[in-house]
């Protein structure tokens, strides 16, 4: 398995609809969800449903701090990160976002155009960017 292998198996899920506390299962994916399957397929995930937060302090710990292709990206503060995603290069990444906890139904996030996205990490002000660690993959 190669970082090409990951990222294009992340892109299959691009316009699936975002699902607060989606992994899948119904019809969507939030952006810890989203992770999670990536870093499934990577065979990675660490154990049990995680936040981004509980992402964050597991990455934090046992990655390398870096901006770059395969590093997952975080936002908000190391005491409430509240977004992640997988980086495509050291600006863009690809991510479940634009929903919130409204967000419950196809429908709803239709309405709201959240789904798996292609983003630049700037487009984030609101969480700011945290940072981003390179997991130990194992290729």
């Amino acid at each position: 398995m190669t970082l090409d292998d990951i990222y294009n198996y992340a892109l299959t899920f691009y316009g699936i609809p975002y699902e607060w506390g989606g992994d899948g299962r119904n019809y969507g994916y939030d952006c810890s969800g989203y992770v999670q399957k990536i870093l499934q397929f990577a065979k990675i995930d660490p154990p049990g449903d995680q936040t981004a937060q509980n992402l964050y302090h597991y990455f934090s710990v046992k990655g390398t701090p870096l901006r770059a292709r395969g590093s997952i990206a975080f936002f908000g503060t190391p005491e409430r990160c509240s977004h992640v995603g997988l980086m495509i290069d050291d600006k863009i990444m690809i991510n479940a976002a634009g929903g919130g906890s409204n967000c419950k139904t196809p429908h709803i996030a239709k309405s709201l155009n959240a789904y798996v996205k292609i983003q630049p990490i700037s487009w984030y002000k609101t969480p700011p960017f945290l940072g981003a660690w390179m997991p130990k993959y194992s290729f």
